[in-house]
């Protein structure tokens, strides 16, 4: 195996931050969830026809889709190695001690989503030798550009944005933001 250049260091060490980042606003969003709602309630008396019969997702989506070149890229024999090094290791088959249940689902879940990165991470846990071939470091910047929409989505949601402000003002600025984006969605939705 030849050593990682200071690129592919730098791409792992930069989807590692990301990936944390976007799961500290996550945590974020779930416990300003409640307030949130509080405060929208003490504007609107009747919160189910605020938000309509179908409620929306309050975190306006946050899940990016990585599936679009699953088909192409499952075919990257590299990556597949990389998923079978990992398996041979982890399956429960392997593994009588359940010591890498968790590896072994992470490592499928990334290998069936593409996430190259995370595969990367998970050899390194095992020390698993892996080279990057050229078509892994496509899938790595798409991954990361992958995350970095992710967080972008978690920061412009309502509740994030409503966690984020320093006055009261700035809140309720953001609640009547809300408030008239479903108003105005209902409105549409009606027609």
């Amino acid at each position: 195996m030849k050593s990682l250049s200071i690129k592919e260091k730098s791409l792992i060490k930069k989807f590692k931050f990301l990936k944390s980042d976007l799961e500290w606003r996550q945590v974020i969003v779930d416990e300003s969830r409640q307030d949130f709602l509080d405060e929208v309630s003490k504007k609107v008396e009747d919160m189910h026809d605020l938000l309509g019969i179908n409620q929306p997702d309050l975190n306006d989506s946050i899940e990016e889709d990585l599936q679009n070149d699953q088909s192409n890229s499952l075919e990257n024999k590299s990556l597949k190695k990389i998923y079978r090094d990992i398996c041979k290791l982890t399956h429960p088959d392997k593994d009588e001690t359940s010591k890498y249940e968790d590896l072994f689902r992470k490592a499928s879940e990334a290998y069936e989503n593409l996430n190259v990165l995370e595969l990367f991470l998970i050899c390194d846990d095992l020390n698993i030798e892996y080279e990057i071939s050229k078509e892994n470091m496509q899938l790595v910047n798409k991954n990361i550009e992958s995350l970095e929409n992710e967080i972008e989505k978690v920061s412009g949601t309502f509740i994030f944005k409503f966690n984020e402000c320093d006055s009261e003002k700035e809140k309720e600025s953001v609640v009547n933001a809300f408030i008239i984006t479903n108003k105005i969605k209902n409105s549409l939705n009606n027609k």
